[in-house]
């Protein structure tokens, strides 16, 4: 009995070891994928839905975005119709960010 809960025990800290180093081996392969930087000619292709309850915050996610990247990104807002006022800021807005491409659909 003794030779048999032996060797559960060498089992039991034989799979801690193993997941011990799975564990390590994930946080590592994290970091190394959090420190990959995006090339800079990539598209990011983005979509936004709404009305023009979401034209504001649709606009500070832009602007934002374009602050924070310096890829080129493509935006589509889906949406049935934004005000004329709201067009008017969504055009200016295109106008004035660097990276960032607006379309309505």
């Amino acid at each position: 009995m003794q030779k048999f809960l032996k060797t559960i025990g060498y089992l039991f800290c034989l799979f801690l070891f193993t997941l011990f180093f799975t564990f390590i081996s994930d946080i590592l392969h994290f970091y190394s994928l959090k420190n990959k930087t995006v090339k800079e000619h990539s598209d990011i292709p983005i979509v936004f839905s709404g009305d023009d309850n979401y034209v504001i915050p649709i606009t500070v996610a832009l602007t934002s975005l374009n602050f924070n990247t310096k890829s080129k990104v493509d935006t589509f807002i889906l949406t049935n119709g934004f005000s004329n006022e709201n067009n008017l800021l969504l055009k200016q807005l295109d106008e004035k960010l660097n990276n960032i491409n607006i379309k309505t659909i």
